[in-house]
């Protein structure tokens, strides 16, 4: 990490800056953290631990910048956030754009903004990059929350601004809620009674087949490495590890993993659900909770016990005990396919898309979106 950070191109009292990440130094990590813990919509895959991680283990061969934003009143606290690079453009948006970080195991996307002013912040963003980077004529932006703060500063943007905001995609996301869950006489009880009846048979033939069975919950420094190491097994074990994308059949993927997980300990903002059957260990998921926002990362379960279902065991005993952790809503990290949408009631809605730099990307984008009607109305797409 290099020496002090230059800033520059002051608009009002915020002070936006270009950089590029191998130049940043410690104070912009810092404050970096600070502010991912600050915002009203926290972001693990937009912490730095999580960015430099999966950028060191995981992308080591691109280049990254971040655009940020400086407060210059009181003692010039960061205000604004976000990782990009640079690409040549796409079916979705055949110009050179800049596009927000995303790394294989980032669940959600977006930008760090400072709530109290998230729209100028924005803008003040989009104008340095767009000053940076002349020849590059767009944002792309990933799955990120249509009700966010960065959501509202896109759809609020003026008529006679020179950027516009495209949507190219949406889905609507599994989360839990606590309030939602605590109107009910149970976790479980929006199940069908069907999937109830379903959950009480499997636990019981599990319990008569092999013994006692426990259910808990590990968090920040309670978590070992034994922990750490039979989750990452058990990932491996199912369809994952057949088809070579566990997190333990790629050394890279295992380092970024541990190093994540070792700064999530340190601040207790990790933690592990178990299903034990006789001391043994039969699933395991890794969750990372900031304040009181949680996500939920990875799951993993024992193969030879797939006709107890394991894996659905454990979420609904983690439905049942949502008293053990403190949290207001917890995203489930999943596509609209997963088994999860089934057991987990609340929704929200994620959406990807382009914001255009000036009229004639502003067309393209136009005459594409267009196009893409067409298709859908004809079956073609």
């Amino acid at each position: 990490m290099k020496g002090p950070i230059r800033r520059k191109m002051v608009m009002g009292t915020l002070i936006p800056e270009v950089i590029k990440l191998v130049d940043i130094n410690k104070d912009l990590v810092r404050q970096w953290t600070a502010l991912s813990r600050r915002v009203n919509d926290p972001n693990l895959y937009l912490a730095p631990e999580f960015v430099l991680s999966a950028i060191k283990h995981l992308a080591s061969d691109k280049i990254f910048y971040l655009v940020v934003v400086w407060n210059n009143e009181g003692h010039n606290s960061l205000s604004g956030v976000a990782i990009f690079s640079l690409f040549p453009g796409d079916r979705h948006f055949p110009l050179p754009q800049v596009v927000l970080f995303s790394s294989t195991h980032s669940f959600l996307g977006g930008i760090l903004l400072e709530d109290n002013d998230a729209e100028n912040v924005f803008s003040c963003m989009l104008g340095a990059v767009k000053k940076r980077f002349p020849l590059h004529f767009g944002m792309r932006l990933h799955s990120i929350g249509i009700h966010s703060k960065l959501g509202d500063s896109l759809v609020s943007q003026k008529k006679d601004s020179d950027v516009k905001w495209f949507e190219i995609d949406r889905l609507q996301r599994a989360i839990l809620l606590r309030k939602q869950l605590e109107e009910q006489d149970s976790g479980d009880a929006h199940l069908s009674s069907k999937r109830r009846k379903n959950f009480r048979r499997l636990l019981k033939k599990l319990e008569e087949d092999h013994g006692r069975i426990e259910w808990r919950i590990i968090h920040g420094k309670d978590v070992s490495e034994e922990h750490i190491d039979t989750f990452l097994r058990l990932e491996n074990s199912g369809w994952k590890g057949k088809n070579g994308t566990s997190l333990l059949k790629n050394k890279n993927e295992t380092q970024f993993f541990k190093e994540v997980i070792a700064a999530s300990r340190e601040n207790d903002e990790v933690f592990f659900t178990e299903l034990v059957v006789n001391s043994e260990v039969i699933a395991s998921t890794c969750n990372f909770i900031i304040g009181r926002y949680g996500f939920a990362f990875k799951i993993g379960w024992n193969v030879e016990f797939r006709d107890y279902s394991p894996g659905i065991i454990n979420e609904v005993m983690f439905l049942n005990n949502i008293e053990a952790l403190a949290f207001d809503e917890i995203d489930s990290g999943a596509d609209e396919s997963s088994f999860i949408t089934d057991y987990w009631p609340g929704r929200k809605t994620l959406v990807s898309g382009v914001v255009t730099f000036g009229f004639l990307p502003k067309i393209i984008m136009e005459f594409i979106i267009f196009l893409k009607r067409i298709k859908r109305r004809f079956g073609h797409d």
